[in-house]
């Protein structure tokens, strides 16, 4: 009976050390998945963030950021404030994260030195937050990632990493004078760190890394604006931007699916909304717009582009109903929709339209 109880003690000891070490093996997971090994979610798309993300899908909701403030877009396309920065003068790239909405800042010129470009609001208790990264002298395209945030810190473009409490500061891109990256210049999704290098010969290349920074390889020569999505790259060429194309990283194949075919315009935006690749156009000489839907959905083969259902009306007419020549500056997207800001030039006033078709008519929000 003794030797009986000795052993259940025994067993009872080994169960509750091996439980105890299961535990505490899930804390240092908790700790560290989030922040530099995981299967990492972006706070939006990368197609979006390209794009200015001004339009955010998350947690079933769809924010717009207009102005100095953020909104909820309502089922009527109305839009219902959820927060206003008092103290910039617009925010743009939304990224949600958990109960925080993150954003950056567009402070007036003589208080950008001082104040953080970065902040989030929490969307439980309603608490607006500024970043303070006080050793940082130039902070930029920040994408935040578990509790790290990844972001352009210096004047050569060169990538770093730090806590939203300013701590950790980590450089993962060596600072280098060749190094001459553009504001859009990488993405961070599943633990790589995709961005784009220029040297000293204006040669622009696309290279990948792990999220610590080893391991850099080039994958893409001659790259100029790209986001990727899922197993694609999609890119325009740095030399040239009449075309757009996409990278299949499990085939390592490039294939151009959209190209303008005139030397007297340009590709301007470009995103994804479902299976279709979204297009604007932009005239070198009379500054009016045309957006284009690519079918992507017989695999990435280039496909006749449509009209976007209604944009032939909006590129002739302005918002009294009187022609004018329109710039389109942001194309974002959600599951359920496409948003597509517009600015008219002759009264410098701003439009946002919602599809949730590409050939049926869009709505305006308000």
């Amino acid at each position: 009976m003794q030797n009986f109880t000795l052993t259940n003690k025994k067993a009872k000891i080994i169960f509750i050390s091996t439980l105890s070490a299961i535990i505490m093996a899930a804390i240092v997971l908790m700790v560290i998945v989030p922040q530099d090994v995981a299967r990492f979610v972006p706070g939006n798309t990368h197609g979006n963030l390209m794009n200015g993300g001004y339009v955010l899908h998350h947690r079933g909701d769809t924010f717009v950021a207009t102005n100095n403030s953020v909104y909820r877009l309502q089922a009527n396309n109305e839009l219902a404030h959820v927060f206003t920065d008092e103290n910039a003068l617009s925010l743009f790239g939304l990224q949600g994260i958990g109960n925080r909405i993150y954003f950056m800042r567009v402070l007036p010129p003589d208080e950008q030195q001082n104040e953080s470009l970065l902040g989030h609001f929490n969307l439980l208790t309603g608490q607006l937050t500024v970043v303070d990264l006080p050793e940082i002298t130039l902070f930029a395209s920040p994408q935040v990632v578990g509790s790290w945030i990844y972001f352009r810190g210096d004047m050569f473009g060169g990538i770093y990493k730090a806590r939203e409490n300013g701590t950790g500061l980590t450089q993962l891109v060596t600072r280098d004078e060749n190094y001459n990256a553009t504001q859009r210049d990488f993405n961070v999704q599943n633990s790589r760190v995709y961005f784009m290098q220029v040297n000293a010969s204006e040669e622009a290349n696309l290279y990948i890394m792990n999220i610590d920074g080893t391991n850099i390889n080039r994958i893409i020569e001659n790259v100029g604006r790209f986001f990727v999505s899922g197993d694609f790259i999609y890119f325009m060429r740095h030399d040239r931007s009449s075309a757009v194309y996409v990278y299949n990283m499990r085939t390592s194949t490039t294939t151009e699916v959209f190209n303008v075919g005139t030397e007297s315009a340009f590709v301007s935006e470009f995103n994804l909304f479902r299976n279709y690749l979204i297009i604007s156009t932009l005239q070198y000489y009379d500054a009016a717009s045309e957006i284009l839907a690519i079918d992507l959905s017989d695999g990435h083969v280039q496909s006749s582009p449509i009209i976007l259902g209604g944009m032939r009306d909006i590129s002739d007419m302005d918002s009294d109903g009187n022609w004018s020549p329109k710039e389109i500056f942001m194309i974002n997207s959600t599951p359920t929709a496409l948003f597509v800001g517009v600015i008219y030039n002759d009264t410098e006033t701003t439009r946002i339209y919602k599809f949730t078709d590409v050939e049926g008519e869009p709505v305006i929000v308000k």
